[in-house]
């Protein structure tokens, strides 16, 4: 049996508006020295088979690899014939990423950016978030079990389907009491109207 001990200076990080979010300080030598018995060389190949399998990709599409950190999925996709492009806020990581790849001996475009502003609009194939969930009732001596899986959209997926609709997006609301959507918030409404058409309104003015 593998054991690994750690010993963890902790750091408070104030997550409060005007103040340096925590990502900007977890994502670094320690976060990978601590999770390397976890995300496993085995791990990896299975989530990447998995991603594969669910996805059903032709050869040489291009994909895009959101919060790629430091590459463990985006390097062997490369190798399976897929053109990568790998994003994370991380510089550390990508330039860990970047190591892999060229040990691997693959080709992987590597940018540093924030998954919330993207710089693309349609240069990739598949770029999804799936959530599954079981919920188990156990009562009575019996067990039983649903099972869900919901496809999550980001707000700019949301926005360019009401637009495809027909419908302009005019404002981001993250709950019913209305306060603005934002990166905590716990649900995404978005507030869309049909643009006048004021080509049409003048014709009915004559």
């Amino acid at each position: 049996m593998l054991r690994t001990a750690f010993s963890v200076s902790v750091k408070t990080v104030d997550l409060r508006r005007g103040t340096m979010p925590w990502w900007e300080l977890y994502f670094n030598e320690l976060y990978l020295r601590m999770l390397e018995t976890i995300l496993t060389p085995d791990r990896t190949a299975q989530e990447v088979a998995g991603a594969l399998g669910v996805l059903d990709l032709k050869p040489g599409v291009r994909i895009l690899d959101l919060c790629c950190g430091q590459g463990r999925h985006a390097v062997p996709l490369a190798q399976a014939g897929y053109r990568m492009t790998g994003l994370d806020r991380s510089s550390y990581l990508l330039g860990k990423g970047q190591h892999a790849a060229q040990e691997a001996g693959v080709e992987v475009q590597w940018v540093r950016g924030d998954m919330r502003w993207l710089p693309w609009q349609s240069q990739f194939d598949p770029i999804t978030c799936h959530l599954a969930m079981t919920l188990t009732w156990v009562g009575e001596g019996a067990k039983e079990s649903l099972t869900h899986s919901v496809r999550q959209y980001t707000t700019p997926e949301l926005a360019g389907m009401l637009r495809r609709a027909g419908l302009l997006p005019i404002a981001y609301y993250g709950d019913f009491d209305g306060s603005p959507f934002e990166l905590y918030s716990k649900r995404l409404i978005i507030l869309a109207q049909k643009p006048r058409d004021v080509r049409k309104e003048r014709m009915g003015e004559k």
